[in-house]
């Protein structure tokens, strides 16, 4: 046992026992290991946690995406609507125009036409997901660049549509329809329009063929100069509209 003793142990001049290096320098790797073991640790923890973070940004970046785009979808057809009534608007307008510049005092037209002029269409598209994202100030979390910029400009887009087809409805509703009130008989255009509304646009040729009498003056003929104005006005509002609607349903269908 002594012996075992002095050879592990030299003694220093001194007469102190001088211990081997090797009792000296393994704590010390034990404790860099696992320090190493702690830092290595760590930086896995805050890894997993940016991996989770991602994975859960990416699924909510998807999950709005296919929110946005069953709301775009939607719209295609209510724009077509809107769209097609302005056009019947303008036909309506010019058919009645090239009947009132005559030289006659009054005309019969069809009371369908008439009724078609106080045809008064509003976009009522949803964007609800829009508004909520928009609102939300997480636009961010969409990855394209492109499509952030497209619905942050839509309702301004939208907007400006819903403006001017408010600007007409004011002026059939202030204007234009109580003019023909006080000219003509207005029962078979408002039957007209009854049922054109009932059907969801689609009326029988009676019903719109049924006749009414109008003035050839010149404040009618103004009137309904505005109103085909107006119509053609918010045609091309629709245009922009149309336009960046396919820019956003391109990007998010990408």
């Amino acid at each position: 046992m002594t012996r075992q003793i002095f050879l592990s142990n030299r003694v220093r001049e001194d007469g102190s026992l001088e211990r081997p290096q090797s009792e000296h320098r393994l704590p010390w790797a034990k404790f860099g290991f696992e320090g190493i073991l702690i830092v290595v640790s760590i930086l896995a923890a805050f890894g997993i946690d940016a991996w989770w973070d991602t994975r859960v940004e990416l699924r909510g970046a998807n999950a709005l995406q296919a929110a946005l785009s069953a709301e775009f979808e939607t719209m295609e057809e209510e724009f077509a609507f809107s769209l097609s009534r302005n056009e019947m608007v303008i036909a309506a307008a010019d058919s009645l125009l090239l009947q009132l510049r005559n030289e006659s005092s009054s005309v019969e037209v069809p009371s369908g036409i008439v009724g078609t002029l106080l045809l008064t269409p509003t976009t009522d598209a949803s964007r609800g997901a829009v508004d909520a994202l928009i609102a939300s100030g997480k636009i961010e979390i969409l990855p394209s660049k492109r499509l952030r910029y497209l619905l942050a400009n839509w309702s301004a887009v939208l907007d400006d549509v819903r403006e001017e087809e408010f600007a007409a409805k004011n002026f059939v509703h202030e204007q234009l329809t109580p003019y023909l009130g006080r000219v003509t008989d207005l029962s078979t255009v408002f039957a007209w329009r009854l049922e054109e509304r009932r059907n969801a646009g689609i009326v029988s040729e009676k019903t719109g063929g049924e006749r009414v009498r109008l003035p050839t003056d010149s404040e009618l003929i103004n009137l309904i100069e505005t109103r085909r104005y107006l119509a053609s006005y918010v045609l091309t509002n629709f245009t922009k509209l149309q336009a960046a609607f396919e820019q956003i349903r391109n990007e998010l269908t990408k």
